[in-house]
C-alpha cells in the first residue's frame, strides 16, 4: 500500500516539476528545447547552463554540473514527499527532527542517481569574445529512480521494525519466562537502534531494560554441598533452579541455556551447557574429579555467548559505558557450588 502511495505522488508531481527554462534565465539564442516541459516522459529533467568559459570542454562540465542541480532540486522534492508519507507510517515518530534524520538517510543515497545522469541534449554559441555559452539536456530515469528510493525506504523501516519487533517480541517472552530468548531480542534491538538515526536514543533504554531483567533473575541451588570421589564423581546432578521476579510474580526461566564450568579440575576443565526445563530447572552431573579438595566450586551463569557476540561489535568509544553495564550484569547472573572431593 505504501510503495502505491509512493509511486502515485511521483506521478501525479512529474508533470509539473521537470525542470523548465524561462527566455530571461537562458536568453533569447537557447535552443527552443530549453523552454518546453512536454519531452522525455519517463524522466526527470533538467537543462544546465554556462557561458562566459574560453574552454568548450570546460563550458560543458559547468553546464552538466548546473544541470545536475536542477535535477537534484527536483529529486529532493520527491524525497519530501515520499518522506512524508514514510515518516506518517512509522509509530513511535517523535517530532521534526525525527523526520529530518529519515529524509536525510534517504536523501544522500538516493542522490546517488545522478551519477547515472543521463545527457540527452547540447547545444553551444561561440561569442564574438571567444567565450562559450552552453546548454545541456540532461535526465534520470524516473523508473529507476523511483524504485531505489522505495528500496531505500523499505530498509528503513526493516531498520526500525527490527527494533521495535525485537523490543516486543523480547516483552512477550520475558512474560512467558523465556528470559534467555528476551535478552538475546533485546540484545539485537540494541545493536541495531545505533543503526537507525530515528532509534539510537533508545540504545541507553534498552540497556537498561537488559541489566534490569538480568538482575531479577534468582539462582535457587539444588544438591549443593555434596561429597565426591575422583573416580565416582557425584551421587546427583548439580541442579539450579532461575526465577525470575516480575513485581509479586515469580517466573520459572524456562528454555535458557546455563554453562556449569568447573574452572579447576587438575588441570583439566569440565564445561557443559544444560537447558533449562518448564521450572526453570537446569543440570549437569560430574562422573569424576581430576583432584582432591575441601572446597571444590563450580561455576553457573546464564550462557548468552552468542548473543553478546553481536554486542561485543559496538566497540565506539561512545557506546563503552553501555557495554560495560550489559556485560557486568551478565557476569553476576551467576551462582556457585561447592564440593568436597575425597
Amino acid at each position: 500500500m505504501l510503495t502505491k502511495c509512493l509511486s502515485l505522488t511521483f506521478l501525479v508531481l512529474v508533470l509539473s516539476c521537470n525542470s523548465k527554462g524561462s527566455k530571461a534565465e537562458y536568453g533569447d539564442s537557447a535552443p527552443n528545447w530549453v523552454h518546453t516541459s512536454s519531452l522525455h516522459d519517463g524522466y526527470y529533467w533538467g537543462v544546465g547552463y554556462s557561458s562566459g568559459k574560453r574552454s568548450p570542454i570546460e563550458a560543458k562540465q559547468e553546464a552538466v554540473a548546473n544541470g545536475k542541480s536542477k535535477l537534484a532540486e527536483i529529486m529532493e522534492s520527491r524525497i519530501s514527499s515520499s518522506v512524508e508519507v514514510v515518516y506518517q507510517s512509522v509509530e513511535g515518530n517523535q517530532g521534526s527532527n525525527s523526520q529530518q534524520s529519515i529524509y536525510n538517510e534517504i536523501k544522500v543515497k538516493s542522490f546517488a542517481n545522478l551519477r547515472k545522469v543521463i545527457i540527452d541534449r547540447t547545444h553551444y554559441i561561440k561569442q564574438p569574445n571567444g567565450a562559450y555559452e552552453y546548454y545541456v539536456l540532461v535526465k534520470v530515469s524516473e523508473k529507476e529512480f523511483i524504485k531505489k528510493m522505495e528500496r531505500l525506504e523499505r530498509r528503513y523501516l526493516e531498520k526500525i521494525a527490527s527494533v521495535d519487533g525485537n523490543l516486543k517480541k523480547g516483552k512477550a517472552l520475558l512474560r512467558k519466562g523465556y528470559v534467555g530468548s528476551a535478552v538475546t531480542r533485546f540484545i539485537r534491538a540494541a545493536i541495531n537502534s545505533t543503526r537507525v538515526p530515528d532509534r539510537v536514543d533508545r540504545f541507553q533504554d534498552i540497556v537498561l531494560l537488559i541489566q534490569r531483567t538480568l538482575k531479577n533473575i534468582r539462582f535457587k541451588k539444588i544438591n549443593d554441598r555434596q561429597k565426591g570421589t575422583l573416580k565416582g564423581g557425584l551421587a546427583r546432578p548439580v541442579k539450579v533452579q532461575l526465577i525470575y521476579r516480575s513485581g509479586s510474580k515469580r517466573i520459572p526461566v524456562r528454555k535458557t541455556a546455563l554453562r556449569f564450568y568447573l574452572k579447576r579440575n587438575g588441570g583439566s576443565r569440565y564445561d557443559k551447557t544444560a537447558i533449562t526445563n518448564r521450572d526453570g530447572i537446569g543440570q549437569s552431573h560430574v562422573r569424576s574429579f581430576k583432584r582432591r579438595g575441601n572446597n571444590v566450586k563450580m561455576m553457573v551463569r546464564l550462557d548468552l555467548t552468542t548473543a553478546l557476540d553481536g554486542f561485543d561489535l559496538l566497540v565506539s568509544k561512545k557506546w563503552r559505558a553501555e557495554r560495560a553495564i550489559v556485560e557486568e550484569a551478565v557476569d553476576e547472573a551467576q551462582t556457585f557450588f561447592h564440593f568436597i572431593v575425597q
